[in-house]
């Protein structure tokens, strides 16, 4: 996640995750787009996510926004470390970390 310069001066948020614990569900922006989607936490630290869904806005930081997508697919883990969520594949190699 960390190959793509990400510049957020021209967009109106930041890049946020919102996790609900009771309905499941994630719902966030990539800096331009809104992210939603279900979220599923197994034993072990697991989690994965479902179907997300974004908006479809044109946004000057599309590729970090397609990115992002496509790295929470690629989610099999968590792990909460010093205040961040860091997110791993299935290999358990940290692809993304959340403050």
């Amino acid at each position: 996640m960390l190959d793509i310069p990400v510049q957020t001066s021209n967009s109106p948020q930041d890049a946020h995750l919102i996790f609900s614990a009771a309905e499941k569900m994630v719902n966030g922006s990539g800096s331009c787009n809104r992210i939603f989607g279900p979220y599923e936490i197994g034993n072990r630290n697991s989690l994965k996510f479902g179907n997300l869904a974004s908006t479809m806005m044109a946004c000057q930081n599309q590729a970090f926004e397609n990115k992002l997508l496509e790295t929470l697919k690629s989610v099999e883990r968590y792990q909460i470390i010093g205040g961040e969520l860091w997110l791993k594949d299935s290999r358990k190699r940290v692809i993304l970390k959340l403050r």
